[in-house]
């Protein structure tokens, strides 16, 4: 390749591990703040995320090429995002710093994200973890004191539609929502969704997307015997149309619909929860509720998000009461919960 095709395309790498790193650095507080509405669903961290082959494997040959040759993204965790402030930092680790042992036990070659993470986490049980790293070809120690946090990912996914979803145990928000908004008003969404996983609204939420499987079935295998017992009528007339019988089917719409969007009972508890959940990582809550009532009063800006979460007048007058309370301290931030 190149020289300028190999520049564009450390550019692109580069491009591609600062957009997710800044997903990371801008959720990390509220993972890390609350832990305790997370009950049982925390893990430690220190503060930082890592890369290896194994994440390349859906990209192009030569940006694999580069991403290997340019910042040592191969066999060994490569750190891609390292937040300030954070437990890594603070001992001084960085982006680019390639990960050779944890505790004097070396990183597995090759090994995947979640294969690394159980590592982490049973080195994290004596308090503090002990890496062995190189940078810029030198090798290097530090001693890591990791913090707990949710244990939910947030997941950058290349989509230029503008929205973000959750699957129960992760947050997947889109690189339209990343690229078209304000900094707060992804943090925003991120603690709205982390609160519907929180308050067990997905399982409600896939419960009724089974009903409507049900449905769907039903629907299907009524019409298609009505289109035969009509084709067996036509027969006993002299007319066989068996063979142009077409097959029906209802594509999944009952199910599609049936699980499509949380309740209007789902958003309010999880606007409940959201709002003290950026309070306590210290994210203005006005600004939150900002990005809501603007979404309501100019849905098109976000059309495609506003589709699958509706902001009505009825959810931002919620929303300003409960901003209200938390601002007169009549709302604690400490972690509370829905009635189930």
């Amino acid at each position: 390749m190149s020289p300028a095709e190999e520049r564009e395309l450390i550019d692109q790498v580069q491009a591609i591990v600062a957009r997710a790193g800044k997903v990371h650095e801008l959720t990390f507080p509220i993972l890390a703040a609350n832990v305790e509405a997370c009950g049982e669903r925390i893990r430690p961290t220190i503060g930082a995320t890592w890369i290896t082959e194994a994440d390349l494997a859906g990209w192009p040959t030569r940006r694999r090429v580069v991403a290997e040759r340019h910042f040592g993204i191969g066999q060994r965790p490569v750190l891609d995002d390292v937040v300030d402030g954070g437990p890594a930092a603070a001992a001084g680790m960085r982006r680019w710093d390639t990960i050779f042992s944890i505790d004097g036990n070396a990183v597995p070659q090759g090994g995947r994200r979640s294969e690394i993470a159980q590592i982490l986490e049973s080195a994290a049980g004596d308090g503090s973890i002990e890496f062995t790293y190189e940078r810029d070809g030198e090798i290097a120690l530090a001693e890591v004191t990791p913090v707990m946090a949710c244990d939910v990912r947030v997941v950058l996914v290349d989509d230029g539609e503008p929205t973000a979803f959750v699957d129960g145990y992760d947050i997947y928000v889109t690189t339209g929502l990343y690229l078209t908004e304000a900094e707060v008003a992804l943090q925003a969404v991120v603690a709205h969704q982390l609160a519907h996983i929180v308050a067990g609204h997905v399982r409600a939420q896939n419960a009724r997307r089974a009903v409507g499987a049900s449905v769907d079935v039903g629907v299907t295998v009524a019409v298609n015997v009505l289109m035969i017992l009509g084709a067996a009528a036509a027969a006993a007339g002299g007319d066989d149309i068996s063979s142009d019988l077409p097959f029906f089917s209802t594509g999944g719409y009952f199910s599609e619909v049936a699980g499509r969007m949380f309740t209007h009972r789902n958003e309010r508890e999880a606007d409940d929860l959201a709002l003290p959940m950026l309070a306590r990582a210290g994210i203005s809550v006005s600004d939150a509720v900002g990005f809501w009532r603007d979404l309501a009063a100019e849905p098109a800006d976000l059309a495609g998000f506003a589709e699958k979460h509706p902001v009505n007048e009825e959810r931002v007058d919620h929303l300003d009461a409960a901003l209200a309370k938390i601002v007169d301290g009549h709302t604690t931030v400490e972690p509370s919960m829905p009635e189930k």
